[in-house]
């Protein structure tokens, strides 16, 4: 493809354009990088008995086992696991799995570099040099490792990602954004960095409240007038709450972005109806999805969840599959969202389980009605299977319940200000009862007794069970439970039932 013109091309071409330009990739990938040089790809191609040269398709794809969260994560017994996916080359492996062309133009490169150029030239293709983690939600925290190489490709992604934001918001030079989220060595923090200052936006990038604190990070969106606020969705939230209590003039803001957590329709309105209460018209909301396997993370349009997340097809590839057999269903479908990388060095991931169940229609083909490209589209309505908390409430018609509800329950309500949930034991004995306790900052001028029924209410109508207990607490109370400028996420809704 030419990228000098990806956004021509990218308004225009067809689904058989894209899908042949990903069929090459595939083979391309596969047969130069994967095959050759990744120990646990190379392993499981000679275990189950397939030819690398097979996969000339996307449908191909199907003939190669899944790789789970499971396969990458370190372990007690091998703690090392993580590299097995890092691209390996050496001159054994290049001599040996490497076809003639690219044997040929590693030679030509030593002809015109010399050996030294040409060990620069390798070490900058694949010599790791920057990690992220994945924050070890179902396991431990797993690094994956970028090169150089990888950069570019990260650079490609986020330029391409913010050239089409800028012109939503009209972004004059000069415009400020706010980059919330936590400094930290996770991929959200540092897709920002490269998305903005990287692609000559002027940035603030705070470390989020741990670093630089709420009233400063304040303080500059309204002194410094910032057109765009980027948090995780819990912050983002704490600093509009704190913005419009206080009564602060946020009119210059045009967009809020948020990522690292699923935001719920009823959140969207919320945190913009917060904004326009600070003195925004008309702004924008967009949330980013992904996940650190992927290395990049796709963002939405304005539009939200009726454009969905932007995906480069050129970059990577994603099918839908059945959640129990594991078979690819139609695009259109509702299922398991798996991943494919079609470039890149460093850590690598084929045919990746991502755990994120997409409702239908799962991915569009069709032009995105904001920005006109005809990408694949993954819808925003996802439920990740690794956030689902199921508790067994023998006191409660033994019901197991799904505790994500609790954030299209509970955050609608005005009378709400902060809320915060545990899972504990009765007595703390491990072999009593399940006890599900709310905590709950109310709003100002209503009444505790009136909001204890109305969050029962909604439980009953939208979970089938009510709470054991709602208790009220000041908001610096209730804060402190969130842990809200001390951890890299809101501590929403914590377990702490004996193990």
């Amino acid at each position: 493809m030419d990228t000098r013109n990806w956004r021509k091309t990218m308004s225009s071409w067809t689904f058989d354009d894209m899908r042949e330009l990903q069929n090459r990739k595939l083979r391309s990938f596969i047969k130069k990088q994967v095959y050759p040089f990744s120990p646990f790809y190379r392993a499981m191609f000679e275990r189950e008995g397939i030819d690398a040269d097979s996969i000339r398709t996307i449908d191909d794809l199907q003939k190669l086992p899944f790789s789970m969260k499971s396969d990458i994560a370190p372990s007690d017994d091998n703690p090392a696991r993580p590299r097995e996916f890092i691209l390996q080359p050496n001159e054994e492996l290049i001599k040996k799995y490497l076809p003639r062309t690219a044997l040929a133009h590693i030679a030509l490169t030593k002809l015109i570099k010399g050996e030294k150029g040409l060990k620069e030239s390798l070490e900058w293709e694949y010599a790791p040099v920057f990690n992220i983690f994945t924050t070890g939600r179902t396991a431990d925290p797993t690094p994956f490792v970028f090169t150089r190489y990888d950069f570019e490709i990260w650079n490609l992604h986020s330029s391409r990602t913010m050239d089409v934001l800028k012109q939503q918001i009209d972004y004059q030079p000069g415009q400020l954004f706010i980059n919330a989220f936590p400094y930290a060595p996770h991929g959200g923090f540092w897709q920002v960095y490269r998305m903005t200052s990287l692609q000559g936006i002027l940035t603030l990038q705070s470390g989020g409240g741990k670093v630089m604190g709420t009233e400063r990070i304040l303080n500059a969106i309204s002194k410094g007038r910032a057109v765009a606020l980027i948090a995780i969705p819990g912050y983002l939230y704490h600093l509009l709450r704190i913005a419009r209590d206080e009564g602060r003039d946020l009119g210059s803001l045009k967009l809020l972005i948020t990522g690292g957590e699923r935001a719920h329709p009823e959140y969207r309105e919320k945190v913009l109806q917060m904004a326009r209460d600070c003195g925004a018209v008309d702004p924008g909301f967009l949330a980013a999805g992904g996940f650190t396997e992927q290395k990049h993370y796709p963002i939405e349009c304005i539009g939200g969840v009726k454009t969905g997340y932007h995906t480069w097809p050129d970059l990577d590839f994603f099918e839908i599959i059945d959640t129990e057999s594991g078979e690819r269903l139609p695009d259109d479908a509702s299922g398991e969202l798996v991943y494919t990388a079609l470039d890149g060095r460093g850590s690598i991931v084929m045919r990746y389980r991502t755990g994120d169940i997409v409702d239908a229609p799962a991915i569009s083909y069709d032009s995105c009605p904001y920005c006109g490209l005809r990408v694949p589209r993954i819808n925003s309505v996802i439920s990740r299977k690794s956030e689902i908390k199921d508790m067994y409430l023998t006191k409660m018609k033994g019901t197991l319940v799904n505790l994500n509800l609790l954030y299209s329950v509970i955050p609608p309500l005005a009378e709400v200000k902060e809320w915060h949930a545990e899972l504990r034991k009765k007595n703390d004995d491990p072999f009593e009862n399940d006890e599900l306790i709310i905590y709950i900052t109310s709003a100002e001028g209503t009444r505790e007794e009136e909001v204890s029924k109305l969050i029962e209410l909604r439980m009953k109508e939208q979970m089938e069970i009510t709470p054991t207990k709602i208790i009220f607490e000041p908001l610096e109370s209730l804060l402190e439970r969130l842990s809200i400028e001390k951890e890299m996420k809101e501590l929403r809704i914590v377990d702490r039932r004996p193990k």
